[in-house]
């Protein structure tokens, strides 16, 4: 009996090696080495845990931001690292994160007018805002 668990860790190592390979493939790789006929939906999904394995989760992910923004701000000094985030139901939310480095600052500020305005209009007409 197969399951979507044994599917990723079948396919883990091939993964390892070619990140980019479809469910397809995969499917034809075990079914070639295994003898076995695997349902592409549960092909599908064992890729995604297998990806999880090897790169970690999406939630993993997030956890480390505010880990990566202190070292960004800790490395380079004059950097702007914002991490933006919101609580919904107790739970800590990302909504955007914004990096730009001093180089970047530097050299936009070089080719800047001295003067940046900015201005707003309302709608007017048929079509108001």
């Amino acid at each position: 009996m197969t399951s979507n668990k044994w599917v990723a860790d079948s396919v883990v190592d091939l993964l390892r090696d070619k990140p980019t390979m479809g469910p397809k493939e995969l499917h034809d790789e075990l079914k070639k080495k295994y003898k076995i006929d695997v349902p592409y939906d549960m092909v599908f999904r064992g890729k995604e845990r297998a990806l999880d394995i090897i790169n970690g989760t999406w939630d993993d992910s997030y956890d480390l931001l505010p880990t990566h923004r202190a070292e960004l701000l800790k490395s380079m000094p004059g950097c702007i690292v914002e991490l933006d985030t919101e609580e919904h139901n107790g739970d800590v939310c990302f909504r955007r994160f914004f990096v730009t480095l001093k180089p970047c600052i530097d050299r936009f500020l070089q080719g800047c007018r001295s003067y940046i305005a900015m201005d707003r209009t309302y709608l007017t007409g048929r079509s108001r805002g």
